[in-house]
């Protein structure tokens, strides 16, 4: 630590993780043993849950509905009285931000439960979003149904879209239209900077970079999340 002139107390956390602490109690701990080194670790009980979907899913559902005492609300909040936020800070996020919310007011996108739209996103008319989040620069096209699931930064999900408990990496290309929507459903994993042309995906693993066509149906495609 000297190298580094720390003199200060150090947390050293893994990166991309959710876990319910209280900081100021886990200090008070450490200075009252005089202790080097406190880790502070959790017993899981059912080890085969920990890295699943289901409960990314879940982990996503406790932060929205501010189920972790560390946290309970989020910028942006559209309305006291219903958990909704639109996310802006630059100009450009904001002024995106205000159309958002003003198609939210009118009754052009409809939301439902508790829903988080990150920066710079853009959703088009007609879109239903229920209990979801939806990560920064995210387009979203016009009467897309997205519910129980979240959509990563910098994905493009196209015109009459279905999704539903599923997630949705970074960079990806839902394509669909209105004569043939592309719905993705029951849990489907689609991972980062895959494009998907349209068709139907039913409990779907599919692994990054890939281009799945339109004869693309329901496999087996698993690979290693880092939940």
């Amino acid at each position: 630590m000297e190298y580094y002139n720390v003199r200060g107390i150090v947390f050293a956390v893994q990166g991309d993780n959710i876990f319910d602490v209280n900081l100021k109690e886990l200090i008070e701990f450490h200075l009252e043993n005089e202790a080097v080194m406190t880790m502070a670790l959790r017993e899981v009980k059912l080890v085969w849950r920990v890295g699943l979907p289901e409960r990314y899913l879940e982990a996503m559902r406790d932060l929205l509905e501010g189920r972790l005492s560390t946290v309970t609300d989020y910028e942006g909040r559209i309305s006291p009285e219903i958990k909704v936020w639109v996310q802006g800070e630059s100009f450009e996020s904001m002024r995106r931000r205000r159309k958002i919310v003003q198609k939210i007011m009118q009754g052009k996108i409809e939301v439902k439960g508790t829903v988080l739209i990150s920066r710079h996103c853009e959703v088009g008319d007609g879109t239903r979003i229920a209990n979801s989040c939806i990560d920064n620069f995210t387009k979203v096209g016009r009467g897309v149904i997205i519910e129980n699931s979240a959509v990563m930064d910098r994905s493009n999900i196209r015109d009459g879209a279905e999704i539903r408990d599923s997630i949705i990496g970074r960079h990806v290309t839902i394509n669909s239209c209105f004569k043939k929507p592309t719905r993705i459903w029951e849990l489907s994993v689609i991972a980062d900077d895959v494009i998907v042309e349209e068709g139907s995906f039913e409990a779907t693993k599919v692994y990054p970079t890939s281009a799945c066509g339109r004869d693309f149906r329901k496999t087996d495609n698993s690979f290693q999340l880092a939940f």
